[in-house]
């Protein structure tokens, strides 16, 4: 899936985050009385590859429960053949 794509689907990210060719955009979101949910897109080469969810306490909003990317959590882009 394309970035293009994503934003079309999710919108704006409320991070982002780069590492040479890849991306980590972080997207939040109230997920019911005192939760929030909180969603990693994973972006390589400019393709969707995985994306990771977690839940957490609202505190004063969802953008304070918001973690740096931690990139040893990005999955590994598939292989393609040639």
């Amino acid at each position: 899936m394309s970035k293009e794509r994503i934003v079309e689907l999710l919108g704006q990210p409320a991070d982002r985050s780069l590492r040479g060719s890849d991306e980590a955009w972080q997207y939040q979101e109230i997920a019911g009385f005192g939760q929030c949910k909180y969603t990693t897109v994973w972006i390589s080469a400019g393709k969707l590859v995985g994306i990771s969810t977690r839940r957490g306490g609202s505190v004063a909003g969802c953008s304070l429960g918001s973690t740096p990317v931690n990139w040893a959590e990005m999955p590994s882009a598939p292989e393609t053949s040639q």
